[in-house]
């Protein structure tokens, strides 16, 4: 208030009742009252010094500050107030910028998840079937044993059987033999002894060695061999996995504008000469190419734009590919190409080509490390070219 003081309501009173006070201004009361009073003074800070960047009153205006460019508080917070919309907006905007890099990486993450989840399932599957395959070789090979020892069990019990026999003969025979040595006819004693002492079988017993570990030392063997290059070829093969389980880049990366910012995503890419049409010539080590007034000895292959009434380009694909955030540069447009499928008399293209108004030059291709697929075009001055 004019008269720097605060009231209750009714104090207040007069300043809406009599016409002197109602020209005092009334404004909500504040703890910093004082600190709204110029110590010099004594009077209402009012006043915006812009020259020095502080408040005053109107006697500080006329006196240390006479000369200097000095606005009402007001005026400065009408100024202050668009420049303070402006950072509002600002702020919104990069909000909202901020809200789709997050809605951006929500969808990279529910898809990491989804692949992630497929991935495992699948490699489930397989290390099921795998196991499913070990399982039935084992019981194969245990088949085999089994069947292995059934065959030998089967000939030794009949081979001891015949043993077992012969030796009950043989038993037999010497009793024979006992009986007649101790007979006192010698008439019978002659009679007896051709037929017993001629042999009642072979001499020699049935040829059959017993093998203590029998022929498993090869099964044994092959399948240490077997088991040694399994863990060979799953550690050669997971050494493949790793690096790609590792390489989900998890950074939101801010959009590069200047040369070094492009030049850390930026390589060098081999063009395809099964794809170069035959109004172009490929140089050095086929990562330069130019246009030609001649037709050379190239596949034709022209790429006919989406678009209604637009010309053909002449184009040509690289035989690398580029995962993750890439940078490159190239002259006059570029073309994306996912895939190519070829048909006798028919030619199947899917591509994205940039169509500008005016010439280029060099235009900057940003492919950004995200799924939504989207490539960016930018134009480049000289600073921001890459190295030739």
């Amino acid at each position: 208030m004019v008269c720097q003081a605060s009231y209750c309501e009714d104090h207040l009173k007069p300043h809406f009742q009599s016409p002197a006070f109602k020209k005092h201004k009334l404004v909500e009361a504040c703890a910093e009252l004082q600190e709204k009073i110029c110590s010099q003074h004594d009077k209402l800070i009012d006043i915006f010094c812009r020259t020095d960047q502080n408040f005053i009153c109107y006697l500080c205006m006329m006196d240390d500050h006479r000369g200097h460019d000095t606005v009402a508080a007001k005026a400065e917070r009408i100024k202050k107030m668009t420049e303070l919309q402006e950072e509002q907006m600002k702020s919104q905007q990069r909000i909202q910028e901020k809200q789709e890099k997050v809605q951006e990486l929500k969808q990279t993450v529910d898809t990491i998840k989804m692949r992630s989840q497929a991935a495992v399932d699948e490699s489930e599957k397989i290390f099921t079937e795998m196991i499913s395959s070990m399982e039935k070789k084992r019981s194969e090979v245990k088949e085999l044993i089994r069947a292995q020892e059934k065959a030998d069990l089967s000939r030794a019990e009949r081979l001891l059987k015949q043993l077992e026999q012969e030796i009950a003969d043989l038993k037999r025979r010497i009793t024979e033999l006992e009986q007649l040595s101790h007979t006192q006819d010698h008439i019978h004693f002659l009679q007896s002894f051709p037929s017993l002492c001629v042999s009642p079988g072979s001499e020699d017993s049935p040829s059959f060695t017993v093998k203590q570990h029998l022929s498993f030392d090869g099964v044994r063997k092959s399948l240490s061999d077997l088991k040694k290059r399994v863990e060979e070829i799953c550690e050669e093969e997971f050494k493949k996995i790793r690096p790609q389980t590792t390489a989900v880049q998890m950074i939101l990366l801010s959009e590069p504008e200047n040369r070094e910012d492009f030049l850390q995503y930026f390589c060098d890419l081999t063009l395809d000469p099964n794809t170069v049409n035959h109004l172009l010539i490929l140089s050095e080590k086929n990562r330069a190419v130019k246009r030609s007034e001649r037709k050379q000895g190239y596949t034709l292959i022209i790429q006919r734009d989406l678009t209604p009434g637009l010309r053909c380009c002449v184009r040509r694909v690289c035989v690398d590919a580029v995962t993750g955030r890439w940078s490159g540069a190239v002259r006059a447009g570029c073309t994306y190409q996912s895939h190519i499928k070829r048909s006798v008399g028919k030619e199947r293209v899917m591509s994205v080509c940039l169509d500008t108004t005016v010439s280029p030059g060099v235009c900057g291709v940003l492919l950004p490390l995200s799924l939504s697929g989207t490539m960016t075009f930018r134009l480049l001055s000289e600073v921001q070219r890459p190295p030739e």
